[in-house]
């Protein structure tokens, strides 16, 4: 699934990062002031005010992160069923046809009278698993199978 997808979505994912957060992000200030704080914690003393704003904008930095990367994976999971039909398609349309047995070609279309039609309102069952795949696109639900596919395009 494309990240990129989500950030055309969502204008705050586009947001850039806030100004000198290389003074207090990164591996040189992960473990400094949770470590400062426990220090002074255990030694009754109390932060000064530059510690408590590190620790603050730490805090807020990991907090937005969080919120963004959170609203990336739930775009990304809207758009998982979509993405696995899409798959469905393609692969429905390069795979070859099933090679039916008597029993399950009595079944389809085929083994009826060639003037049979398939009407909207009429109850359908898959000769076999995998064969088709409902899909919904643009309000519409389209059924894909493989059963007429040419055994000469693979």
């Amino acid at each position: 699934l494309n990240a990129a997808a989500a950030s055309d979505s969502s204008t705050a994912l586009r947001d850039g990062l806030p100004i000198r957060f290389l003074e207090y992000m990164g591996a040189a200030h992960s473990n400094h002031i949770p470590d400062i704080i426990k220090r002074k914690a255990d030694a009754d003393e109390s932060l000064d005010a530059e510690e408590l704003r590190m620790h603050e904008l730490q805090e807020n930095f990991r907090n937005e992160a969080k919120s963004r990367i959170m609203r990336v994976a739930k775009e990304a999971m809207d758009l998982l069923d979509a993405s696995c039909d899409q798959i469905s398609k393609q692969f429905l349309s390069a795979r070859q046809p099933p090679c039916l047995n008597e029993e399950e070609t009595k079944l389809t279309s085929a083994g009826r009278d060639p003037a049979f039609k398939i009407m909207p309102n009429m109850l359908v069952r898959l000769a076999r698993p995998g064969v088709a795949r409902l899909v919904l696109e643009d309000s519409k639900a389209v059924l894909y199978h493989c059963l007429d596919n040419a055994k000469e395009y693979h």
